[in-house]
This record gives C-alpha cells, structure tokens and sequence, in this order.
C-alpha cells in the first residue's frame, strides 16, 4: 500500500514510522506515525536578527501526524490526522470524491457552504458560507460559468453522519468507533458510486475538470509551448482548495486512491 505516499514508494522521510495493529482490528490496515516532528515557526526569521535569544529558549513547533491505510473492496481509504495528508501523494486521489459523497448524500435544503470559481484567465475563487443551513440556490452559483470545488452541509441520513463536506478529501462528522472504520468506508464507497444527485443537484456537471487522458495530454502540450514561449496571458492559475493546507492542519479527512495496490 505504500505507493500511496507522496515521497514514492515508501513512507516519507520525514519521521513516519510504521506502527503495529493490534489483533483485534478487523480490517486489513496499515498505520503509519510521525510523532513529535520539531519545526521552526515562520516568524522566527523576521525577529531573530534583532533578538538575543537564549539557545534553551529558541522556540521549535512540535506536531505529530497519523495516517491510516485501510483496504476495502479493493479500493484503499486513507484517514489521517494532523498533517498526515500532506504525505499523501495527490496524483493517487480519486478525484472529486469527496464531492460526490457530499452531493449524494447531504439534506439539499441543508448545505453550510460552497466553495467555486469561475473558468476564465483571470480566475475568482470564492468561498461562500450561511449563518443557517440553505439550499443551494441562496449561494448564487452559476453552474453554466463556475466550477464547483467543495460543498458541506447535514446529510440526510443522521446514522451516515451529522456533517458531510467534501472536494477530493471526504470530511466527514460521524459516530465511530476504530473497528467500525472499514464499515464506515464501506458506506462512503457505495454513496460515491450513487447517482443519486442528479436528483437535486444536476447542474453541478454542467463545468467539470478534464478527465480525458488524450485531451488533458494535448493540453499539457500547449501549456509547456506557452511557459517556453512566456505567453501567459491565456492561462490561469488557482488553489484546488482554498486556505490550503493551513486550514486543514486539524482537520481529520477520508479518501480514497484511484489505483489498488
């Protein structure tokens, strides 16, 4: 399982160890831990050239991380804690799965918030958020124009989970205990697969990313030409996500890999 990783074929080399399951753990798993991993706050070099900072109280971040490979219907979930994400190797991602758990499966009169942007040159991402669960139509999105990256919002079945969001990562609010991951997988699984959101939410596949293999390969094509050439002005850039990894740092997610190792 460990091509999922985004260093390559083993663990990264920043302090990931793996770490026995017990017995008891009724699912094929591996776990892997990195423990205490000692960082340098960022504003340290801003202040350290005017600062005599005694060399026992020079300040280091300590953060520990957690990922959790979980194998089931031949597909392998990754759950991760801390900063276990960021080990992940993204080209493994199903892509929009977490979407699409989160459309087949939230309350339509209950969403939270959306994030999309625009298709364009000059790309506007946005993040919108109510102050009471809505539908989807307060959000104003234009589903002819916008691409829409992450939506969260109540689910419609209270045993699924109490909140459901979701881009390619699946977060998810749920009453679980350990054994019961590969279970809750299992769940997760079945509702991507679903159609289920066609029913309410159709529109939202009116601008989807390219998946074509051939078409994004011609168009990774004309991308390096316009880098080579230093003509820009009709490419546009934006964060799959917005907040990026610092919004998420404590935030627990659920994925799965595209590819069964």
């Amino acid at each position: 399982m460990t091509r999922l990783w985004r260093d390559g074929g083993s663990p990264p080399k920043s302090g990931y160890e793996k770490i026995p399951l017990s017995k008891a753990v009724p699912f094929e798993a591996e776990a892997y831990l990195q423990a205490n991993h000692p960082t340098t706050p960022d504003w340290l070099s801003f202040v350290d050239p005017y600062c005599n900072i005694p060399e026992n109280k020079r300040p280091l971040n300590h953060s520990s991380s957690f990922v959790l490979l979980i194998k089931v219907k031949g597909r392998i979930f990754s759950a991760t804690f801390g900063y276990g994400f960021a080990a992940i190797h993204r080209g493994k991602l199903e892509p929009d799965f977490g979407l699409k758990v989160t459309l087949n499966t939230v309350n339509p009169r209950k969403l939270h918030s959306v994030q999309a942007r625009n298709v364009d040159p000059t790309t506007v991402s946005k993040q919108l958020v109510v102050n009471q669960d809505s539908t989807l139509a307060v959000f104003d999105v234009d589903f002819y124009r916008d691409l829409l990256a992450k939506l969260e919002g109540v689910p419609d079945d209270d045993a699924f989970g109490k909140r459901v969001a979701g881009a390619d990562a699946c977060y998810l609010t749920a009453s679980i205990t350990f054994p019961k991951l590969a279970t809750k997988c299992k769940q997760v699984l079945k509702h991507y697969s679903s159609k289920a959101y066609t029913k309410n939410f159709s529109s939202v596949d009116q601008v989807r990313p390219i998946r074509d293999e051939v078409l994004i390969e011609a168009l990774n094509g004309k991308l390096a030409h316009a880098m080579r050439t230093g003509d820009t002005s009709a490419l546009g850039f934006a964060l799959p996500d917005i907040g990026g990894y610092e919004q998420g740092k404590n935030r627990n997610r659920l994925g799965t890999c595209a590819n069964v190792c």
